[in-house]
């Protein structure tokens, strides 16, 4: 039986909203939630359930699934696009004092960066983000490299940062200053919460 307008309303966003955390959960969870959903006898229920389902999702998932932060993607970086991710943020740290460093009049780092594969790039960063906190890409350049964003922009190190991205492995922000940051999505938690969710379904 077809819902009320309103409530059909109500029932297509939070259909969304699961839909747009799937991808956040590993297979058995996401056969548990669409077995459910099949196993109700009506939308009705389907709606009640949805109601129980999207707010314990929301606390496991905290901003992943949101306007704000956003994964399994990349923003457009064409043209003046491509300089977003070089603004800076408010408290970003400032390079090594010139005074101190090495003088590379060959530019030798950037042209050992343009050599190193994806791969190895992208285990460093998720080392050094592991602690979950937000970076903007320059910070993450200075910290791990003494290396401000508008001198890694164009990099394999900026294509790693989006390559983790298109792997759900980080998020980012849609405005400026671009922020990154580790996923902190936890599988345990959302197992639980699916699993009280059921009880009495």
């Amino acid at each position: 039986m077809a819902l009320p307008e309103k409530y059909a309303n109500e029932f297509n966003e939070l259909t969304r909203y699961v839909t747009q955390a799937m991808p956040l959960l590993e297979h058995s969870f996401k056969e548990c939630i669409v077995e459910l959903m099949e196993t109700l006898s009506s939308n009705k229920a389907r709606l009640r359930f949805l109601r129980r389902l999207v707010p314990q999702l929301k606390r496991q998932l905290g901003g992943f699934v949101n306007d704000e932060w956003v994964h399994g993607s990349r923003p457009d970086t064409s043209g003046d696009c491509a300089y977003t991710v070089i603004i800076r943020a408010y408290g970003d740290p400032e390079r090594m004092p010139r005074e101190l460093m090495q003088k590379d009049q060959t530019a030798l780092w950037r042209r050992e960066l343009m050599k190193k594969p994806l791969e190895e790039i992208e285990v460093s960063i998720m080392e050094h983000m592991k602690d979950t906190k937000p970076r903007t890409m320059n910070r993450i350049g200075v910290e791990m490299m003494d290396k401000t964003a508008d001198l890694l922009l164009g990099t394999p190190f900026e294509g790693a940062l989006w390559r983790l991205a298109e792997k759900n492995e980080l998020e980012f922000t849609m405005q400026a200053p671009v922020f990154f940051r580790k996923v902190t999505v936890t599988h345990g938690t959302v197992t639980q919460a699916i699993a009280e969710l059921t009880q009495g379904t």
